[in-house]
């Protein structure tokens, strides 16, 4: 139980280091990839 939350920490965690430093370059890549592959016709573009 500590481990996973531990985990789910530091996704947050990188995820929002991502959006303060680094404009959001990955995390948007990550929803693209993923908005991609279901097959939708929207993207999404960083700040």
């Amino acid at each position: 139980m500590g481990l996973a939350y531990l985990a789910y920490f530091g996704v947050i965690f990188l995820v929002l280091f991502d959006i303060v430093f680094n404009k959001a370059r990955v995390t948007t890549e990550i929803i693209n990839a993923f908005l991609h592959a279901i097959g939708s016709a929207f993207s999404v573009v960083s700040c």
